[in-house]
């Protein structure tokens, strides 16, 4: 049975939750700003100096296991029901609304051309919204979720769920994380199915809803050592990686965790969600605020594209190294942030409007028909 402090949580939405999703959001316009300023082709020195840019990298890194955390942190007690699947339709306005805005930017700053067709066809292969991929991603684990649930839920203890999700995160992130040796190592667990990682994101969600740790100072500072362990192993490994990379002009690399599904990037995501996932404001327009920019996050990532594409051209030309791109790159990822949360925001607020429109129409249909049948009896009983 699950605590008082379980059922209390599960009945209310914590503004926790919101800045989660926010925080990954920005993490998201921060991993993309290593891709777009050059870092991947960057010859990392054998300098500690840069130790802080391979560790912001992958704190920016855990942007996408966080919003799966976040899925199952607030889907695991959906069921399987005909108003369930209408929780799809705000995903699906967004992405739509979201491909139309890239098109448009792809074709009058790219001349990318464009017919029916292939507009179509990019809706359905995810790649009309250049950074789509997760929406595909959603869709396929949205409609797992009630059947996932079901066995979540169907176990009768708090030993069981634990082997479940032991098991899951074993044969996933476990099994492409853990090796003996380099360049000829040997897996250490059977890694048959890596990409179920989602899944087990899903699960970490679904555990830490289940049973949410006490929120306590030593709870908190446990999460931050944890943090600050798992981002210690990245950088090390990923520094010592690069540099020994020598036959590809010691760029980045790290052999066995570039990967969302790699367990230290886990463990860092699931130890920032514990971090904050329980931040109660009581102040009501904060919490407004908060609950707005975290149902905004979906637009925020997939608009954030076009910011990225008009802004790092000349943000390269102005500074022509790598080295001192990552010295002045925080400001223009600020910048990205705010401009594609503000598009998110539109897109949300948007589709609320619609939403609204349509129930108002749809009241005073019901009402004009509820008239009719009232005109209609009392024509009846006159007649009579």
């Amino acid at each position: 049975m699950a605590s008082t402090s379980t059922i209390s949580t599960q009945h209310r939405r914590l503004a926790g939750i919101d800045i989660v999703k926010i925080i990954a959001a920005f993490f998201v316009v921060g991993i993309h700003s290593f891709l777009y300023d050059g870092y991947y082709n960057y010859s990392i020195p054998n300098d500690k100096v840069e130790l802080a840019a391979i560790c912001m990298r992958w704190i920016a890194y855990t942007c996408v296991p966080l919003f799966m955390i976040t899925t199952g942190y607030l889907m695991k007690n959906k069921k399987l029901t005909k108003k369930y699947y209408l929780g799809l339709l705000p995903v699906l306005f967004v992405y739509i609304a979201s491909s139309v805005i890239c098109v448009l930017f792809n074709k009058m700053h790219f001349n990318t051309a464009y017919t029916a067709w292939t507009f179509i066809k990019g809706l359905f292969m995810f790649t009309d919204a250049n950074y789509s991929w997760y929406v595909e991603y959603y869709i396929c684990i949205f409609l797992l979720i009630p059947f996932i649930n079901l066995g979540w839920n169907g176990l009768q203890s708090k030993k069981q769920r634990f082997c479940f999700l032991f098991s899951v995160l074993l044969i996933s992130v476990c099994s492409q994380s853990f090796f003996i040796g380099k360049t000829d190592a040997i897996r250490l667990f059977p890694g048959y199915f890596p990409r179920l990682y989602p899944i087990a994101y899903y699960l970490v969600g679904c555990w830490i809803r289940e049973y949410p740790p006490q929120k306590r100072l030593v709870s908190k500072l446990l999460a931050f050592a944890g943090v600050l362990a798992a981002l210690a192993w990245l950088t090390f490994t990923s520094f010592f990686d690069s540099i020994n990379n020598v036959e590809n002009n010691s760029i980045f690399l790290s052999r066995h965790f570039n990967d969302y599904g790699a367990f230290p990037v886990g463990m860092t995501a699931t130890c920032i969600f514990l971090l904050f996932f329980d931040i109660n404001i009581k102040n009501r327009i904060v919490s407004m605020i908060l609950t707005i920019l975290g149902k905004s996050t979906l637009g925020c990532y997939l608009v954030s594209y076009v910011f990225d594409s008009l802004n790092y051209a000349d943000f390269n030309s102005k500074y022509g190294t790598v080295s001192e791109r990552l010295d002045h790159v925080f400001p223009l990822i600020l910048k990205i942030f705010a401009l594609s949360m503000l598009c998110g925001v539109g897109l949300h607020l948007l589709y609320e409007g619609i939403v609204l429109g349509v129930k108002s129409i749809n009241q005073q249909a019901d009402e004009a028909e509820r008239l009719e049948q009232q005109a209609a009896a009392a024509k009846s009983k006159d007649t009579e």
